[in-house]
């Protein structure tokens, strides 16, 4: 794990932004909103569940309640859609933090279909953001890429987990190829910058964000 500290920048309305820098791994900087500063590093570390930025156009509760619902309808029709579990099992993660039915979904994606990349990108999101598990996450996610070159989602996520890990220089190139694959969406383009200001490329953060 990286050693990080926490620095107060401001102050607005009982939270504080804090500046979180990785000790031990090159002063890579995150902007963080919280509480205090132990928490704030938590939520960088992936120690704690919680927003370590804002995403432009970051769907609403009610929104992704009705996509799980979508998703779930789906699956009630046709039992052997192998996309809609992976899909589903993604939302369970990262919308209810709820493991069991996550991993039933990701089970079954992958008995429905070994080679769809969306469950394997689904699994790295199990081990990255419920079991902590860094290594297995990035196994789980290079091997959906390997299945599908193309899957945007998988090389965001596994460019926001390298840098979490401080490693830049592998950071970058997943984030700009997530950008390549699917341009003008915002999540990407937004994950891109949020990189760029992590390794300390103000200019080109700027540019990014400036996208958006």
């Amino acid at each position: 794990s990286v050693a990080v500290r926490a620095e107060v920048v401001d102050e607005c309305g009982g939270k504080k932004a804090f500046v979180i820098r990785a000790v031990s791994a090159g002063e890579v900087d995150a902007m963080v909103v919280e509480r205090d500063s132990e928490h704030a590093a938590k939520l960088f570390g992936l120690a704690e569940f919680g927003n370590i930025y804002t995403r432009i156009m970051n769907p609403t509760q009610v929104v992704m309640e009705a996509r799980i619902a979508a998703l779930e309808g789906a699956i009630a029709r046709d039992s052997t859609f192998a996309l809609a579990h992976a899909q589903l099992a993604g939302m369970y993660i990262m919308v209810l933090k709820d493991r069991r039915r996550a991993d039933r979904m990701i089970t079954r994606a992958i008995e429905l279909d070994p080679n769809l990349s969306e469950a394997y990108g689904a699994l790295g999101l199990l081990r990255m953001w419920i079991d902590r598990d860094w290594p297995a996450a990035e196994q789980a996610l290079r091997h959906a890429i390997a299945l599908n070159p193309h899957n945007g989602v998988a090389h965001h996520e596994l460019g926001q987990l390298l840098m979490r890990q401080a490693r830049c220089d592998d950071a970058i190139p997943e984030e700009e190829r997530a950008v390549l694959i699917n341009p003008g969406i915002s999540l990407f383009q937004s994950g891109l910058a949020e990189v760029y200001l992590y390794c300390r490329r103000y200019d080109d953060a700027r540019r990014e964000f400036t996208k958006n």
